[in-house]
């Protein structure tokens, strides 16, 4: 195996691995406190699209899509 055939053996292993936890789309309203007021700062301005819900490796990441 040449280190290319190895680099791409790995690349699909990662993208494999990252791809296993979905987002869920969830509503503003399903947001936990900290990350309402997080979203309010950071949105000043900016049109909220939708927000979205990952669970990895035990931990529970929140996603704000904005324009």
């Amino acid at each position: 195996m040449n280190i290319r055939s190895v680099a791409v053996v790995f690349c699909a292993a990662g993208l494999s691995a990252t791809t296993k936890a979905e987002d869920m789309k969830i509503n503003r309203s399903d947001l936990p406190t900290a990350v309402e007021a997080a979203v309010s700062a950071q949105s000043v301005g900016a049109s909220v699209r939708g927000f979205s819900m990952e669970k990895e490796n035990g931990k529970t990441f929140y996603e704000a899509e904005m324009m």
